[in-house]
């Protein structure tokens, strides 16, 4: 390397390293938290490049808002009902979101200093469509700024706007279309040097850090049953989460069963080991509460298993031994529903799930296709 070489040419060849010694690190001997496929670990670090440099590129030419953590580029848990925008944006600045909620139900706007995987992290408020007035099909018009006149204020530190569209109905129907602008002038580019530094700290920060989260978590609790719930320090001020990892033959199904929690968005969602990527939209992996059938004495049974049971609350685990069952709950109302966990059969699920509703194959297949074109709806695909 001679002294003369360009410093942007230093920038890319630095993170060319970064991402040489997370491939080393990250496939190594014991693989993260029980996922032992390397192929899934090639294709994870391979998206987290995506996703990290596009956001550090976004931020370096003042893109505004753009999408993150979709089908293309998962980590830290998507959540199935929501589509993820981020802008990186200035406490002081002064700025206009608009749009179109179109087929969407709701969003949850937070201002944060960052994600949980950044060296700062935290929420520091949030905003809702629902309190703001705003509902499916209507347009979007808000003022952001330090003072909150005639809008909603910014809190001081904030670093961040993250958006959560919600889609419930999961209708084959056109999602929100929302941009963001600064309408106070537009703040001076880092530029290329800067962006390619970001787009390293964030991957090595992420694939470390979601990977550690996993395996921590897991420690916390014994497969097949919940870890109490809790809200997730330094994460959404509204967002209630129970985990229970799974650990099943190919013969068996985990019964889970909980009280209908009183609370305007909760669901179930499945997801592999190691980084925390959600199992596939596309199948029956997840359920909210639009989706899921609540039984007599408002009681919901739901199944997880590798083959389908034949009952409306099935949860596919992709054939899967192993991974994580997450419940969420938004906005509740009343103390979390405690569940419980049975491990029986799958041949005998009937057995001990009365009124969860059946479904026979036909139907499922249905049920399945109606989800996939959802999705290409709301992700353009």
């Amino acid at each position: 390397m001679t002294a003369d070489v360009p410093v942007e040419l230093a920038a890319w060849r630095e993170f060319c390293s970064t991402l040489s010694e997370l491939g080393e690190r990250f496939l190594g001997p014991g693989l993260p938290a029980d996922n032992g496929s390397p192929a899934e670990a090639i294709q994870h670090l391979a998206t987290q490049t995506v996703c990290w440099l596009g956001d550090a590129i976004a931020v370096e030419q003042d893109l505004g808002i753009h999408r993150l953590n979709d089908l293309l580029t998962p980590w830290g848990g998507p959540n199935a009902d929501n589509v993820y925008r981020y802008a990186h944006i200035d406490d002081q600045g002064t700025y206009r979101l608009r749009g179109q909620m179109k087929s969407c139900e709701e969003f949850l706007m937070a201002f944060r200093v960052g994600n949980l995987h950044q060296k700062e992290s935290g929420t520091l408020g949030e905003a809702t469509a629902t309190l703001l007035g705003i509902n499916s099909g209507d347009d979007v018009d808000l003022l952001l700024s330090p003072s909150g006149d005639g809008g909603i204020a910014i809190p001081p530190g904030t670093r961040m706007l993250s958006i959560r569209e919600y889609y419930f109905d999961w209708r084959p129907l056109e999602g929100a279309t929302l941009i963001l602008e600064r309408i106070d002038g537009s703040p001076s580019s880092n530029g290329i040097v800067e962006a390619l530094a970001a787009a390293s700290e964030q991957l090595d920060r992420s694939v470390t850090f979601w990977a550690d989260y996993m395996r921590d978590a897991r420690a916390r609790g014994v497969d097949n049953s919940f870890i109490p719930p809790r809200y997730e320090p330094r994460g959404l001020l509204t967002m209630l989460y129970a985990f229970c990892f799974w650990s099943l033959a190919p013969d068996e199904a985990l019964i889970v069963t909980f009280p209908e929690p009183q609370a305007r968005m909760w669901s179930l969602q499945l997801y592999q080991l190691g980084w925390f990527e959600a199992l596939d939209f596309g199948r029956q992996t997840s359920l909210n509460q639009k989706q899921m059938v609540v039984g007599d004495g408002g009681l919901v049974t739901a199944v997880v298993s590798a083959k389908d049971p034949g009952v409306a609350n099935w949860l596919d685990t992709n054939g899967r031994r192993e991974g994580l069952l997450t419940f969420r709950g938004a906005w509740l109302t009343a103390a979390a529903p405690q569940a419980s966990t049975r491990l029986v059969p799958v041949s005998e699920v009937g057995n001990f799930v009365a009124d969860a509703g059946s479904v026979d194959p036909a139907t499922r297949a249905i049920h399945v296709a109606a989800r996939r074109e959802h999705l290409r709806w709301r992700f353009r695909t």
